[in-house]
């Protein structure tokens, strides 16, 4: 297996994009270490998409895509506005309730970033919050898309790992995390507002009369009860989370065609365009995973690992730790997608041997990936948002890291108290 790791890393560093660095080291690995005829190569990888639960991938892109094009997201940022406005900073929290809201539509952190960040930005700079906090905070706050479900990133690990766990379970584990993360980038904007003299001058706006707010709350009320009819539907057990998608694509469709009316037929082939393309990416990184992976399996190489781990320790807090330690490194170098298709099969085995709860690890194991967005050189949201704010990658890194130690000891707190990730799938009867 020596062979797949040289040729993977030597194309990854040459700049070979990392499906294709998996795809190539997996066929070399399949004629060099074995006796398996090379049509095998194309069977495993075709066979691993063969999964009804893939279909929740584009379906998801779909309905974040529709609601975006319906105008969902001014009305949510008008409704917040209007509740967080008179507060000294307010366009701060709004920024993160935002997220945590369309966490419930989009299930990604770089659609929340691509689709929010440029208005988020603007309207905390307005109030005199300067640009570099704004866009650090607004690529934080992003990372609570795959961690509030429904979560794009739980399904792909939930597919790489093999089936075998409940993805509506996994999705409950991230609803206490998810309020934590936000309940902690909240505490670290209201210290860095009401603690630096750099942010003395801000504008606060009036405060509305209460006819303007149940009139933007009634203007919001479509885009605020999607997510409660996707989630509430997959946790009360009415829908599985691809039928959750389904029919979060069809009320989409209602909002935008006939409450918003922004919704244009001449919108949907763009739509459906953008949910293949990242249904492509995933797909082909995670066909290739799967040839590597049944090759590292057929030569007992996740035995090993796990042997060779519980011979230095046996501790579940100790392992996740090294396991949290791990994919924070993976994601300085690799996007999140990747890392959960190639490691996850990998340590979910040995996670499993020692005890540790399913919906645990993969909560720990996906969150950890995601915050691994934000660490360079990868850091694909930190781009995204340097390009999307116009602000310098220097000045988004020095300001990003006080939010990124805090998503990191929600992580930390997931691995020592496990009932924060376990409490919410044992009231929906997930345990």
């Amino acid at each position: 297996m020596l062979v797949i790791a040289v040729i993977f890393v030597i194309a990854f560093l040459i700049g070979i994009p990392v499906a294709f660095s998996m795809g190539i080291a997996g066929v070399a690995g399949l004629l060099v270490a074995t006796n398996t005829a090379p049509n095998m190569a194309a069977v495993k990888m075709y066979t691993s998409l063969d999964s009804f639960a893939l279909l929740a991938i584009p379906l998801y892109g779909i309905m974040g895509y529709i609601m975006e094009r319906s105008g969902a997201l001014a009305r949510l940022t008008g409704f917040l506005k209007t509740l967080l406005g008179p507060v000294r900073g307010g366009m701060a929290y709004l920024n993160i309730f935002a997220s945590l809201m369309f966490a419930g539509i989009s299930g990604t952190a770089v659609s929340d970033v691509s689709s929010m960040g440029y208005l988020e930005i603007k309207m905390m700079e307005e109030t005199g919050l300067p640009r570099d906090f704004s866009g650090a905070l607004t690529a934080a706050s992003a990372v609570a898309g795959p961690i509030i479900p429904p979560s794009l990133a739980m399904v792909v690990f939930a597919l790489a790992i093999g089936g075998g766990i409940s993805v509506s379970g996994l999705f409950a584990s991230g609803v206490i995390p998810g309020l934590l993360l936000g309940l902690f980038l909240i505490l670290i904007s209201y210290l860095s507002i009401h603690r630096n003299g750099a942010f003395q001058n801000l504008v606060t706006y009036p405060k509305p009369s209460f006819k303007q707010v149940l009139r933007e709350t009634w203007s919001a009320l479509p885009v605020l009860f999607l997510p409660l009819l996707v989630i509430g539907g997959i946790l009360l057990g009415i829908f599985t989370v691809t039928e959750a998608a389904a029919v979060g694509i069809v009320y989409s469709l209602l909002v935008g065609f006939l409450v918003t009316k922004e919704l244009k037929i001449s919108h949907l082939p763009l739509i459906i365009l953008n949910a293949a393309s990242i249904t492509g990416s995933i797909a082909i990184i995670f066909g290739a995973s799967s040839l590597i992976s049944w090759m590292l399996t057929i030569k007992q190489i996740p035995l090993l690992i796990a042997n060779a781990i519980i011979s230095v320790t046996a501790n579940q807090s100790v392992f996740l730790l090294l396991v949290v330690l791990l994919m924070l490194l993976v994601g300085c170098i690799m996007e999140p997608n990747a890392a959960l298709i190639m490691l996850a099969p990998i340590l979910y085995p040995i996670a499993m041997q020692l005890g540790v709860h399913p919906f645990q690890f993969g909560l720990i194991f996906v969150m950890t990936v995601e915050i691994g967005l934000l660490t360079p050189p990868v850091g694909v949201l930190l781009f995204i948002t340097s390009n999307v704010g116009e602000i310098e990658l220097s000045k988004l890194i020095k300001r990003i890291w006080p939010f990124f130690l805090a998503e990191v000891l929600v992580v930390i707190l997931a691995v020592f108290f496990a009932p924060i990730t376990l409490w919410v799938p044992t009231i929906f009867g997930y345990c």
